[in-house]
């Protein structure tokens, strides 16, 4: 059971790590309104994390089996992406700390509007199955997405970190970071037409 909590944690690190919405946005908080905002943001993403894990693993045989469910999670995403990209990019930049409520709130959006995680999830589910490194038992599936989960956190709160250790030279980022947000969305948008289509 600790060596699937370690896969789960080692994959989600691995998988946090390359900059994307929620690494930006747990490094932007972290520079503006401290590691305590950057908690509750990164606390609600590897919450939803957990969720959307714990749905792929459990489904992932009826989801394999239907190559199209897959497609259609791909095709559905491309509007939304789309939509909340164009949202951050006329969004004004907020000045001041939120809430925390409201950063909880925002981590379960931006987490919850990426539905990609899924078949991500059923993809290395699938792949570490064949390996013979995960077993479909409750007990090992449970530490396995508790794995995942922690290891998302781990991952915005060294980002959170950073944003706190390099703050003086991010002032001028913070202008830009809902351009950035925005921008990274549509760029996601524009690849998934481009595998859609490929």
């Amino acid at each position: 059971m600790i060596g699937h909590f370690f896969l789960g944690f080692g994959a989600s690190f691995l998988g946090s790590l390359p900059i994307g919405v929620l690494n930006i946005s747990a490094l932007h908080i972290g520079a503006n309104q401290g590691l305590r905002s950057a908690f509750f943001f990164s606390a609600a993403v590897a919450l939803v994390e957990f969720i959307q894990a714990f749905l792929a693993v459990r489904f992932s045989d009826f989801i394999v089996a239907n190559a199209w469910l897959d497609k259609v999670i791909h095709i559905g995403v491309i509007p939304v992406f789309i939509i909340v990209g164009f949202y951050f990019l006329l969004k004004q930049t907020t000045s001041g700390p939120l809430p925390q409520a409201s950063n909880f709130k925002n981590g379960v959006f931006l987490s919850a509007i990426n539905p990609l995680a899924i078949p991500f999830w059923v993809f290395y589910a699938t792949y570490f199955g064949e390996q013979g490194w995960l077993i479909f038992e409750n007990a090992f599936i449970l530490f396995f997405i508790l794995g995942i989960s922690i290891g998302t956190l781990a991952a915005l709160i060294i980002f959170a970190n950073l944003g706190v250790l390099f703050f003086n030279y991010i002032k001028t980022f913070n202008l830009y970071i809902n351009k950035i947000i925005g921008s990274i969305f549509l760029i996601l948008a524009l690849y998934q037409i481009y595998s859609v289509l490929l």
